[in-house]
């Protein structure tokens, strides 16, 4: 008789598989971000929209431990991609960010206070503000430039529009993926 497996017996195997789509998500989300800005002439230098982000919230609301590990897949991506700088942003603005989205979704799950009144638009606007002041920061550590932190009002106003519209996404598609998902 060939022994099976039970559904537990899968379910590790199960989250790897589901990380490592979104972990291959989020760069295929990267590079159309890359793609999409530079085609937009009234994006500042450096702003991206964050979609890459709707990978990381995704894992993230599935495990404490998904999101960090899409953060560290887009950071090696950047490493590759862009060297040690772009890695430097990468990480100053991952960390903050994936703390603060990680934190709220762990807080959203045991408080129905906090679940009625925060959506995935108010993480994500959050978010997005912690990343785009983490990377300023190493911005300005990088060029030795602190004249860069007057850059942050504009940097501030394109985090928020980034995200709400992707908390907006998020709000449609993670409920749906969480039905898909729902036994991991």
């Amino acid at each position: 008789m060939m022994p099976t497996l039970s559904r537990t017996d899968l379910a590790p195997a199960k989250k790897a598989a589901v990380f490592g789509i979104l972990g291959a998500l989020a760069i295929v989300l990267s590079i159309f971000d890359s793609l999409l800005t530079a085609a937009l002439p009234f994006f500042p230098v450096g702003v991206k929209c964050g979609f890459s982000n709707l990978a990381l919230t995704a894992a993230a609301s599935f495990s404490p431990v998904g999101g960090f590990f899409i953060l560290a897949i887009k950071v090696l991506f950047a490493l590759i991609r862009g060297g040690f700088s772009a890695a430097a942003m990468s990480l100053s603005g991952g960390i903050p960010a994936t703390a603060a989205t990680t934190l709220l979704l762990y807080l959203i799950k045991r408080s129905p206070r906090l679940r009625e009144n925060l959506s995935f638009i108010g993480i994500s606007v959050l978010s997005a503000s912690l990343h785009a002041a983490g990377q300023l920061g190493c911005a300005c550590v990088l060029t030795g430039t602190p004249k860069l932190f007057s850059y942050g009002k504009y940097l501030l106003l394109f985090a928020a529009a980034s995200g709400v519209l992707t908390g907006i996404l998020l709000n449609l598609v993670i409920p749906r993926l969480q039905k898909i998902f729902s036994d991991l």
